[in-house]
């Protein structure tokens, strides 16, 4: 099982004056936590993650028994790895 753990924040920074039109759902979840659980069935590859980094666009990567796995909010992907290695880190 992969548990992704993430901080939210508001998608714009505004004062107590300045925040007419602002979702007021955001600001009730900015700056706490929320986690997602997903089992091996769903992101398809061993239920051993190793390492996990973020790039710059947001994707997230996973090193895995299997390969490495990206995560792009939606979707999983397994990236293979040439001679079949763990991934231990990213």
């Amino acid at each position: 099982m992969l548990v992704l753990v993430c901080w939210t924040v508001p998608g714009l920074v505004a004062t107590a004056q300045d925040t007419a039109g602002v979702d007021a759902g955001a600001w009730s979840m900015a700056g706490k936590f929320f986690m997602r659980q997903f089992g091996n069935d769903v992101y398809r590859a061993d239920r051993q993650n190793w390492d996990i980094v973020q790039d710059a666009h947001g994707l997230m990567y996973f090193g895995n028994n299997h390969g490495v796995l990206e995560y792009d909010g939606i979707e999983w992907a397994l990236i293979p790895i040439a001679n079949n290695s763990v991934v231990r880190s990213l």
